[in-house]
């Protein structure tokens, strides 16, 4: 065997562990692409819940349920359901940027999809009821990226 086969062989040696390598590299990648997405979920699910629990502190159930049996709210009462529901929109806004970015699925987005309904058809249905809103809270999406304002508007479009 003479010197050129034996740098053949090196080289095709070489190739091989190159081609192993890149191939490692590409599963550790899709692995730690899986690990952010379970990441951004889990904490999105987390922040829900830091929301309920904050609600039940604040007293809102009861307001809430004022407010679907059609009673008159007092203006604090208004004041602070509006506050929650401008609170979760901030939260599924939130939940909207990650979609965006492929952090979150689509089974995800859709749960949150029908939460966007409901906090726009609560704040349609609170204005209905005589609240005013005046300054920043006369727009509900005001502050909002105008990314999620359209996303929203697109979503509530076929309830009005």
């Amino acid at each position: 065997m003479n010197w050129d086969a034996i740098g053949a062989i090196a080289e095709l040696a070489g190739a091989i562990g190159v081609f192993g390598t890149l191939l490692y590299l590409a599963i550790q990648i899709r692995n730690n692409t899986q690990e952010v997405r379970d990441n951004t979920v889990h904490s999105v699910l987390d922040r829900s819940v830091a929301n309920y629990s904050d609600t039940l502190i604040a007293g809102i159930h009861p307001i809430g349920g004022k407010f679907q049996r059609g009673e008159q709210l007092t203006n604090d009462e208004q004041a602070i359901f509006m506050a929650f529901l401008v609170r979760n929109l901030q939260h599924a806004e939130l939940v909207y940027i990650q979609y965006r970015k492929g952090r979150i699925e689509q089974e995800v987005m859709d749960a949150y999809n029908e939460k966007i309904r409901g906090y726009m058809n609560s704040l349609n249905g609170l204005q209905e009821s005589g609240y005013k809103r005046e300054g920043i809270w006369s727009d509900p999406l005001f502050g909002f990226t105008t990314g999620f304002k359209d996303y929203v508007r697109e979503i509530i479009k076929d309830d009005a």
